[in-house]
């Protein structure tokens, strides 16, 4: 994992380790699908981002009432 937010830098060595991958190991594609992987949601590109962010003051014991109120209205 790698601290930042140059996406575009993350997204280059993602490509990159792809290509190399795939110069000795092809991925399954089918024309009208994409990339075939083990999970649905990443049909097509094969790819999944994710974004981690730090609440410190968020999670603290004094603001777990807070805490609790954001995650009840955005808890789907």
């Amino acid at each position: 994992m790698e601290k930042g937010a140059d996406i575009g830098k993350v997204f280059a060595r993602l490509a990159a380790g792809a290509n190399a991958i795939e110069k000795v190991a092809k991925f399954a594609h089918d024309p009208h699908l994409g990339y075939i992987t083990s999970c649905p949601t990443n049909l097509g590109t094969a790819m999944r981002g994710s974004v981690h962010i730090k609440l410190p003051n968020l999670g603290s014991k004094a603001n777990k009432a807070k805490f609790d109120e954001i995650a009840a209205k955005y808890f789907v």
